[in-house]
């Protein structure tokens, strides 16, 4: 049973009334409460609930006013809290105090299988309590702490902890101020992680130096079903480098490489194009006509589900190619039909103006 209260000017008085409701409650499994305006007292309010409520499994707080002492009623009731395993605290002003609530939460329960911290803006506070935490947390399977300033001195503090975790799949890291000695580092995770199967790095500052220390990991990885890296500083040069560690990589891995500095169709070459689509390993072309967004023909097109489909979820953006490359995908229709593993589901194509050739 699922209760969406989303944008409903719920606040911290009528949180104490669902509080008071959750004690008993036998039947609610997911409680939505995003943008609520619901304050450290709501918070409280909430915890309280969650010391005595033995079914709700998931918890959306999003967009609210949590702060830290929120966040510190939060993460005593999960102490006791058996239950819980998906939490939402995105877009919460949790800030410097944050590290030991951290700690404490992601050590002793050991439920939580996935948290979103997104937009919070700790840096090292957060990313510390979160590293400690979930060093030796063996249920943690998704974390998500995009847009939390955590540069290249959090992300290693984060690595150091991954290289010891044995739980994680996905980890969003949009947005945080990565460099190409982030990318270093997550590189050396990539080589020794045997878990983690998605990893984004979206709108960073990883350069062509960063893509060649990612290519190194990847080379060594055999378990990453899908990396993101959408609007970097990567040239041509790091995109040739990326694809060919893609077409020599046992694993067949999503890439996406949208909106970075790639300025000419030579980066996918017809004949690799080609393989890439027999092994149906998709692959991102780009736009390929520099960071702004081309006026020109894009296409976004699903292949192979056959494989994709147990893979970890993927957002439209992962299956952006552009003209030349919806061009040379079309093009082996006549093979495909002829392979009863490979076959196209959706393919749509929207235009700006006209359609042009990209040379």
């Amino acid at each position: 049973l699922t209760l969406n209260l989303r944008l409903n000017k719920v606040g911290d008085e009528g949180t104490n009334h669902l509080a008071n409701g959750l004690r008993n409650n036998t039947t609610l499994q997911k409680l939505d409460l995003c943008e609520n305006n619901i304050g450290p007292l709501g918070a409280q309010y909430l915890a309280d609930a969650l010391r005595e409520n033995t079914v709700l499994m998931t918890l959306i707080l999003r967009d609210n006013n949590i702060s830290d002492a929120g966040l510190e009623h939060l993460a005593n009731a999960l102490n006791t809290n058996k239950t819980l395993n998906v939490l939402d605290l995105s877009w919460n002003n949790i800030k410097t105090s944050s590290r030991r609530h951290l700690t404490n939460m992601f050590q002793y329960n050991q439920n939580l299988t996935a948290v979103d911290l997104t937009g919070n803006g700790q840096g090292d506070c957060s990313v510390i309590g979160v590293a400690i935490g979930i060093r030796n947390n063996k249920n943690l399977t998704t974390v998500n702490l995009r847009c939390n300033r955590l540069g290249d001195e959090g992300t290693e503090i984060l690595c150091q902890a991954l290289q010891l975790n044995r739980s994680i799949v996905t980890l969003d890291l949009r947005s945080n101020g990565i460099s190409k000695n982030g990318a270093e580092l997550l590189a050396k995770v990539l080589h020794c992680n045997e878990e983690l199967q998605a990893l984004d790095l979206r709108s960073n500052r990883i350069t062509d130096k960063g893509a060649e220390f990612l290519v190194i990991g990847l080379n060594r990885n055999t378990i990453l079903k899908r990396i993101s890296l959408w609007q970097n500083e990567i040239t041509d040069n790091g995109a040739q480098h990326l694809m060919y560690a893609l077409h020599h990589n046992h694993q067949r891995i999503i890439l996406n490489i949208y909106e970075n500095r790639l300025k000419t169709t030579g980066v996918v070459r017809r004949e690799p194009l080609y393989r890439f689509i027999r092994s149906r390993v998709l692959c991102e072309e780009s736009n390929l006509f520099g960071r702004n967004r081309s006026q020109r023909t894009t296409s976004r097109m699903f292949a192979d589900h056959s494989d994709t489909q147990n893979t970890q979820p993927m957002n439209e953006e992962d299956f952006w190619l552009g003209l030349y490359g919806a061009k040379e995908l079309f093009s082996r229709l006549p093979d495909w039909s002829r392979n009863s593993s490979l076959y196209l589901i959706v393919a749509y194509i929207w235009t700006s103006r006209t359609l042009i050739n990209p040379e």
